[in-house]
């Protein structure tokens, strides 16, 4: 636990768990801000009772060696809500934002080994023991309006939801609309836009072309 704290931002931990919970709450220090984190703060976080536990969950947390995270600073942007279940990492270099209306719920055991970028404009859900690698993208939206010749708008966001224990291999970009089954494990590379409804199967996709590798598989 020392060697943790060392690398703990103490003053941003302090002011990031006096803004979210009571005082009887954030003594415990349930969220780590680790250095070189860049905080913008809002909407609320919610997890019953686990919040009593310190270190619940930690942001910025260095993970891989070739993640420079001085320089590839990690920055958490929220205005809406996050959920959390369990203990939750996010890894140095990655970028977070949950709008303000927005909901991002992450399961137990949940890890980003690092640099990895989630955008939520409306809902990404986690279920337990999920493990992400480098360098991956979550965007439940396009980010800009595309409208008909009528006016209206045809692309709104859509809900990601990833099941329990999936690995979701590096560099993969994970599209609105997405659904993941659980035990399974995405190829670095993938682009997901679609249902991956098989469960404890290998999967590399592009887009909306998805080719079972394998089945009946486990991972640890």
């Amino acid at each position: 636990m020392w060697e943790i704290l060392c690398e703990v931002s103490l003053l941003k931990s302090i002011w990031f768990n006096i803004h979210y919970f009571p005082f009887n709450i954030a003594i415990r220090l349930p969220v780590f801000i680790y250095r070189h984190t860049s905080v913008s703060i809002g909407g609320r976080i919610d997890g019953g009772n686990l919040l009593k536990k310190t270190g619940l969950i930690r942001i910025g947390a260095p993970h891989v060696g070739f993640i420079n995270s001085r320089y590839n600073r990690t920055i958490w942007h929220q205005k809406g809500t996050l959920i959390v279940h369990g203990p939750c990492e996010f890894g140095s270099g990655c970028k977070v934002c949950i709008g303000k209306n927005a909901l991002l719920s992450i399961g137990s055991h949940f890890m980003i080994s690092g640099g990895t970028t989630i955008i939520c404009e409306k809902s990404i859900y986690f279920g337990d023991d999920c493990l992400l690698s480098w360098e991956i993208q979550l965007l439940d939206t396009d980010y800009h309006t595309i409208r008909d010749e009528k006016g209206v708008i045809t692309n709104h966001p859509k809900e990601i939801r990833i099941e329990n224990h999936v690995w979701i291999g590096s560099r993969s970009t994970i599209l609105k609309g997405t659904y993941i089954n659980s035990g399974c494990i995405v190829a670095s590379g993938s682009i997901v836009s679609g249902h991956l409804n098989k469960e404890k199967t290998v999967y590399a996709c592009q887009g909306k072309i998805i080719k079972e590798l394998k089945n009946s598989i486990t991972w640890e």
